[in-house]
């Protein structure tokens, strides 16, 4: 059985953090197998928040008009606002280490608090395979594109926890 390529990046943080955010670039949706590099459309560079209690990804008013990105349609987005309509559009995002995912349809938000212009949601997120973990304070996201196989934090603890404990060489002494 051939095995799957994917692709993966990981992003660590120098202390515990409770804000997930990675650089990303944002352009207009086009297919990289066709564009050559020289007519690739308007690629900006940003600070995208990862949000795993949003269902879709979101881009600001801001950073689409800089893009020259054009609506798509219109969708109903529910949010702590309530109910509103907003502008859809199809952009390509690379994320860190070259994951790239294109063709993404993506709502309008008009802003983003902390300077982020992109907000990572679930249909990116559930895409793939991610983990957040926080050994010695300091965390790590880390994220792989397609999901390849399952993680299971039980089975490895079982493991980990019915294989008999190696002896110190300290406590030989």
């Amino acid at each position: 059985m051939k095995r799957p390529v994917f692709h993966a990046f990981t992003t660590r943080f120098s202390t515990k953090t409770n804000v997930l955010y990675t650089p990303v670039k944002i352009s207009e949706a086009f297919d990289p197998q066709v564009i050559l590099l020289h007519n690739r459309p308007n690629e900006l560079d940003c600070k995208a928040i990862w949000d795993t209690g949003a269902t879709s990804s979101c881009i600001t008013e801001n950073l689409a008009c800089r893009i020259g990105l054009k609506p798509i349609g219109k969708v109903p987005v529910t949010n702590t606002s309530g109910t509103e309509i907003k502008d859809a559009y199809l952009v390509n995002i690379q994320l860190p280490n070259n994951v790239v995912i294109t063709h993404l349809k993506v709502v309008e938000c008009v802003a983003l608090s902390g300077g982020f212009e992109f907000l990572v949601g679930m249909d990116i997120i559930g895409a793939g395979d991610f983990a957040v973990t926080n050994v010695d304070n300091k965390t790590a996201l880390s994220y792989r594109l397609p999901s390849i196989k399952i993680v299971d934090y039980v089975e490895e603890a079982n493991i980990q926890n019915t294989q008999p404990a190696r002896e110190s060489k300290l406590s030989k002494s």
